[in-house]
């Protein structure tokens, strides 16, 4: 496919590389350092549901209960909430689990 575009493959290569390092910098790392923050902010209320820990369903009783201490939270759902297995797409985007 690529030989009737007159594309390269060290081009194609060259632009994943970049489209990666692009995510990892505009979304990844991002949503990364919000959820430290927000099991941070979780814990220092006195909440035993963390991402990474506690069902999407358990965090979003959270919000509404917590909203005015935990704004960002709902955000974060948003990408939680693209998975069943939030454990593990917490664990592919923070690195570790909780």
């Amino acid at each position: 496919l690529w030989s009737r575009l007159r594309i390269k493959k060290d081009d194609v290569n060259e632009w994943t590389v970049r489209c990666r390092k692009w995510l990892a910098q505009t979304v990844i790392i991002p949503i990364s350092k919000e959820i430290h923050s927000m099991n941070k902010k979780l814990e220092g209320i006195g909440s035993k549901k963390l991402i990474g820990i506690a069902s999407v369903a358990q965090l979003q009783d959270e919000a509404i209960l917590r909203g005015m201490m935990l704004p960002s939270l709902s955000m974060l759902l948003r990408y939680l909430s693209l998975s069943t297995r939030q454990d593990y797409l917490v664990k592919r985007i923070h690195g570790k689990r909780y």
